[in-house]
């Protein structure tokens, strides 16, 4: 017997009310935001027979991650790719943070160009903002392979469910920041635990590069000290070989040059941006942190971290990120002080205790002893003189 319309609509509302219902138990879920970005796409795309839906997530520089999943497909075939936004469509695409439905994409090749290459078969198009604090943070998007008109039903389902995704990653972020914070404090003391009790300076600065890298996770990590009017890098983690071999930095030069000579750290979160006179050779990134390693009121190094990643990619440090590096480097300069020290005081045994040596080997001769240059040497007196 043929469907009538009223029972046609109960089970549309009931589709909605079902969809409505998962999302908003996924989205609050405790799951990573990955696999809860995942999980709404691949549910989005199958119950409202779409070919495929995405949800996007802005990054800096223009950078856009994004999460696919095609109709009929398994959660593990849900796919994640990047595209770059140069020319700021998106952007210009939401200008009102309001829906985009293009019937037809054939017609609209600017936004056909940015969208995911192994799509180009598909027609139809309805791009829903993801907002947050009245600023553009995502979009999500659903396609078809045929030309299609969207109903008004579709766009405000779509719409409840964007809110839903904005309220997720909100809380993933909150979230990873109160993680990642109490992470770096539980991190920074149980590192600065270990490297007071490093008495080798040739041991505790690699060691210093490689955990501060761990904690922060950071793609590198150089670690300059100041020699007269030069940084000279001492120690490095996650770089190229060579970097132990770059060129001194005089004060003032690069970003580590400029720190040592101001005292006060710096944040650049992107590196295409940044004027000149930060500029040195050598080490590649997209966003550094660096803070001066201090006692007291001298400077007597710096510490710089390249390129923070997680799972989407490179991505900027945060002020959080530049305040715990702040606080590592204290509890660091004052370890490398001290094994500086105890080098020194090393150096001060050995020497007395081969000016002892020394003085005791030769007492038979008679000689007198001199002390030139840092060294004793011994004159014989000639027989009956």
């Amino acid at each position: 017997m043929a469907e009538t319309t009223g029972n046609k609509e109960q089970n549309a509302l009931l589709t909605t009310s079902d969809i409505l219902t998962k999302v908003t138990q996924i989205a609050s879920s405790t799951l990573e935001l990955r696999e809860i970005l995942d999980t709404i796409s691949l549910v989005i795309a199958d119950t409202l027979n779409k070919d495929v839906c995405y949800i996007c997530l802005l990054k800096p520089e223009s950078k856009v991650v994004c999460i696919q999943a095609v109709k009929g497909t398994a959660k593990e075939a849900v796919n994640v790719f990047c595209i770059q936004d140069e020319e700021e469509i998106i952007h210009k695409m939401f200008t009102d943070l309001k829906p985009v439905m293009i019937e037809d994409l054939r017609r609209e090749p600017k936004i056909r160009e940015i969208l995911n290459p192994q799509t180009d078969n598909l027609c139809s198009l309805l791009a829903v903002p993801v907002v947050r604090d009245n600023k553009l943070i995502g979009i999500l998007i659903v396609q078809t392979a045929e030309s299609y008109v969207y109903t008004e039903e579709e766009i405000t389902l779509l719409t409840i469910i964007s809110h839903n995704i904005g309220a997720a990653i909100r809380n993933a972020e909150l979230y990873r920041s109160v993680k990642a914070q109490l992470d770096e404090l539980k991190v920074i003391h149980e590192i600065g635990k270990a490297i007071t009790s490093i008495l080798n300076i040739d041991e505790l600065l690699p060691y210093i590069c490689r955990e501060v890298s761990k904690a922060f996770n950071a793609r590198g990590c150089t670690l300059r000290l100041l020699e007269g009017e030069t940084l000279q890098i001492k120690a490095s983690y996650g770089l190229p070989d060579g970097v132990l071999h770059e060129r001194p930095l005089r004060l003032g030069e690069g970003i580590s040059g400029n720190v040592a000579l101001t005292g006060e750290p710096l944040l650049i979160d992107d590196t295409s941006r940044m004027p000149d006179n930060l500029r040195v050779p050598g080490i590649e990134s997209t966003s550094v942190i660096c803070v001066p390693l201090s006692i007291g009121e001298q400077v007597i190094g710096t510490l710089a971290l390249y390129d923070k990643k997680d799972e989407w990619g490179v991505v900027a440090f945060s002020p959080s990120d530049l305040n715990s590096l702040i606080t590592f480097a204290s509890v660091s300069s004052i370890a490398i002080e001290n094994a500086r020290l105890y080098k020194a005081e090393l150096d001060k045994e050995r020497e007395v205790t081969q000016t002892k040596d020394y003085l005791k080997t030769h007492r038979r001769f008679g000689g007198r002893h001199y002390y030139i240059g840092h060294q004793w040497h011994h004159h014989l007196m000639e027989q009956g003189s």
